[in-house]
């Protein structure tokens, strides 16, 4: 599971309790994007951050008040 790990985990092998919240990240990203992570740093860099966030906050999604 070399792809889903962080980099640091994969560099000097230790593990950190926020190695599995990264890679459930990572892996969600993916499954609902279908873009892998490594795919977004050879196009933009660091670039796609940006365009992440004004994605975001430009979104008219409104969350639910309740989800009953």
């Amino acid at each position: 599971m070399v792809g889903y790990s962080p980099l640091e985990q994969m560099q000097d092998a230790k593990v950190y309790p926020a190695s599995d919240l990264y890679r459930i990240g990572v892996t969600c990203f993916h499954l609902l994007t279908k873009v892998h992570r490594w795919q977004l740093w050879q196009e933009d860099g660091y670039g796609w951050v940006k365009q992440w966030r004004n994605h975001l906050q430009q979104s008219q999604f409104k969350p639910p008040r309740t989800f009953a």
